[in-house]
């Protein structure tokens, strides 16, 4: 709907209320040739690129000595972040993190954000959350 409407249309609102990019639409809907080569290389680089922001974020969000092995709950300390600065979710990034940091919002502690610690309404809020994030202004 957002890409019909154009870049002069109306604005077009996701499923969670927010507003949707009309530029991220269209580059989304554009035809790509298919290389295979070059998507593993993209893809290779948009990994290390997540791995290397993950890790900053882990070290300034949890105290030191409490940060967990993996981050595979990093979208709830987006959510954290996010709350803490009234910032939307999707426009939290590493520079959103150091500027909680720099506000002095309390660090984290071992094991709050561990997998069990995590409410199936927390969870069903966060794969709302996640859907469509990526074409959000």
């Amino acid at each position: 709907m957002c890409y019909d409407k154009g870049p002069k249309g109306s604005p077009t609102y996701d499923e969670q209320g927010f507003e949707m990019d009309y530029h991220k639409v269209a580059d989304w809907m554009k035809p790509r040739a298919y290389n295979k080569r070059s998507m593993v290389n993209g893809m290779e680089r948009t990994l290390e690129k997540g791995r290397q922001e993950a890790e900053r974020m882990k070290e300034i969000f949890f105290a030191p000595g409490a940060a967990p092995e993996s981050d595979e709950n990093s979208n709830y300390w987006k959510d954290r972040v996010s709350k803490d600065l009234n910032i939307p979710w999707h426009k939290i990034g590493v520079k959103e993190f150091e500027e909680w940091e720099r506000r002095g919002f309390p660090k984290a502690a071992k094991g709050a954000y561990d997998s069990s610690n995590i409410s199936e309404k927390d969870r069903a809020r966060m794969n709302a959350i996640l859907s469509g994030a990526s074409l959000r202004k």
